[in-house]
């Protein structure tokens, strides 16, 4: 039956469709349209996202910290007789 309604081929097919269509497309529109209010953001707040994407877009410099944690782990030790 949806598939019939979906896709229909024959005559009394595609009269099922459109009878099918014509009661569930109707919806009710509210009477008046709800306009959205966009908030306004102020110059301060403004300069925060634009500090935000320019400090995000800064190119970064490797780091590797592998011989500082090494050596915080293991630190150097002299040997007597060395």
């Amino acid at each position: 039956m949806i598939k019939n309604v979906l896709f229909p081929k024959t005559r009394e097919e595609k009269i099922l469709s459109a009878q099918y269509f014509s009661k569930t497309a109707k919806t009710t529109m509210p009477a008046e349209p709800v306009a959205a209010v966009k908030p306004k953001l102020s110059d301060d707040e403004i300069q925060v996202y634009v500090d935000l994407l320019l400090e995000s877009s800064k190119p970064t410099e490797p780091v590797d910290h592998t011989k500082e944690i090494l050596l915080k782990k293991y630190p150097k030790t002299t040997v007597a007789g060395s």
